[in-house]
């Protein structure tokens, strides 16, 4: 049973806040020259599948190429003592973890042999000092709330940026906190990365209704396949789109040509929306509001392809790779490479990637059991490992689900049970705090677990256990907590 779980991160006075940050912004620019040091060795890189760690690992594999060190990148879903324990048996003289790490630093700590860098922003289970060898960068560190600002892309990115200067490193950043959710509040570290990325000529940002976001896609795909919001009917069916789209009289093609969302006028996006707040307000009888759906896209000056044009389309692009098992593709084109077959081949996973997510939200229709608040939504058979955060992330940003708590399982070829949970602000404002409750009961029941208060994740290994009982077990845990913070028990 799993005690009070106390909220983790007061409100903090804005002058707290920049300070804190700019406390922050010193500490990297401490690492980057700490770093710099170490360039011309031989490197060993850990990092995570989704789009904040691939875009971090690319960062880093930039400058290590272009400093000449010799390194190898390895690609995980988590880690574990078990994986620290194999990264300890490659020979190298500096090891960097990723967006993973938090969880782990005793066991990196006590099987590293070697200069050890953890660039993170999840939360830390216990309060550690810097272990001797170890140099940590993290804003949880400072007192931060690593969900919300200084996720791993924008350290890495800030920390290359100091060492060359080269405004590339801001970009990537700026993609992997786009995939985390992370937007720039003023005076934090995401703040000052954009900003600098503005200055440099390499990023500008504009607001603009989510549904127009894919500003380079046909009208119908580009509507159809963004997923924020998911909208239950509408996303991802395209002929349901069309007929949406007919009926606001637009015109979807210009001859044999199929107009891009770009090209669409005021107007048209206005008659758009409109029709689009009636199919949901019409299909699930909720209120919502224009402004609900208005968000900031940012646009790359010096991309050509749709796919890298703006952050938002580059971490999605990222994600699709990292859920796919090609982490290659993810890597070198953050790296840098734009060969037209590698954009293909990448093209080509983010197609079959939209596809499997279409089909795994069909097969999970009727699976979805809400109670007492929580969304549960067993895709046992149907979701695949790496698929539960990014439908959990699709479920929790419906407006239907606004303010609940969204949790999506499965079972992992390995006989373990995958977790991932989501929720908003204003249900962990209350103290809920996701990544605290899903790394005890990991600890519970054997396995990895973490993340933030609003996002979190866990891997329970069953050893033998029936997957019913647990899930119930887990489930019964999260809904007791949610009582507690909301004082019904």
């Amino acid at each position: 049973m799993i005690g009070n779980i106390p909220q983790l991160w007061p409100k903090l006075s804005k002058s707290i806040f920049k300070e804190k940050n700019r406390l922050l912004l010193d500490r990297i620019k401490e690492l980057s020259t700490e770093l710099c040091e170490w360039l011309g060795r031989k490197w060993f890189i850990c990092s995570h599948y989704d789009a904040d760690g691939l875009s971090s690992a690319g960062i880093l594999a930039k400058l290590l190429l272009k400093s000449k060190s010799s390194f190898v990148c390895r690609i995980l879903t988590n880690l574990t003592t078990e994986d620290v324990r194999a990264v300890s048996s490659v020979k190298s003289d500096v090891y960097v973890f990723l967006d993973l790490g938090s969880s782990e630093i005793t066991s990196i700590r006590n099987y590293i042999k070697g200069k050890v860098f953890v660039i993170d922003h999840h939360q830390i289970p216990t309060v550690i000092g810097e272990p001797k060898g170890i140099s940590v960068l993290s804003p949880e560190l400072l007192g931060l709330n690593g969900g919300e600002v200084g996720c791993t892309s924008v350290l890495s990115g800030l920390l290359a940026y100091f060492a060359f200067k080269d405004p590339y490193y801001l970009k990537l950043g700026l993609v992997g906190a786009v995939g985390d959710l992370q937007n720039g509040p003023k005076n934090s570290v995401n703040d000052y990365l954009i900003r600098a990325g503005i200055k440099e000529g390499v990023v500008s940002r504009y607001k603009t209704f989510t549904f127009f976001k894919l500003i380079d896609s046909p009208i119908h795909k580009g509507i159809c396949w963004n997923f924020d919001p998911y909208i239950p009917g509408l996303t991802g069916e395209e002929d349901v789109v069309i007929s949406l789209l007919t009926s606001a009289n637009i015109r979807l093609k210009e001859g044999d040509r199929w107009r891009k969302i770009k090209e669409l006028s005021e107007e048209e996006k206005s008659r758009i929306v409109e029709k689009i707040i009636e199919f949901i307000t019409r299909s699930k009888s909720i209120t919502v509001k224009t402004s609900d759906f208005l968000r900031t896209v940012h646009e790359f000056k010096d991309e050509r392809d749709e796919m890298l044009l703006t952050a938002e389309n580059f971490s999605s692009l990222l994600n699709a790779c990292g859920r796919m098992n090609r982490e290659d593709l993810a890597i070198a084109i953050s790296i840098g490479f734009r060969d037209r077959k590698l954009l293909e081949k990448a093209r080509k996973v983010m197609e079959e990637r939209r596809m499997m997510i279409k089909e795994q939200i069909k097969a999970l229709r009727g699976r979805e059991r809400e109670h007492d608040g929580i969304l549960i939504i067993d895709g046992r058979g149907v979701v695949k490992e790496r698929f539960t955060g990014s439908l959990a992330t699709i479920y929790s940003l419906s407006p239907a689900l606004k303010d609940k708590i969204v949790v999506v399982m499965t079972e992992s070829s390995k006989e373990e049970l995958k977790i991932s949970a989501r929720t908003s602000k204003t249900v962990t404002s209350k103290g809920l705090n996701l990544g605290r409750i899903l790394n005890k009961l990991a600890r519970i029941y054997g396995g990895v677990g973490g993340g933030h208060a609003v996002a979190a994740g866990a891997t329970i290994k069953l050893r033998g256990r029936d997957y019913e009982r647990t899930k119930r077990e887990i489930i019964d845990v999260i809904i007791k907590e949610m009582k507690r913070v909301e004082g019904k028990s």
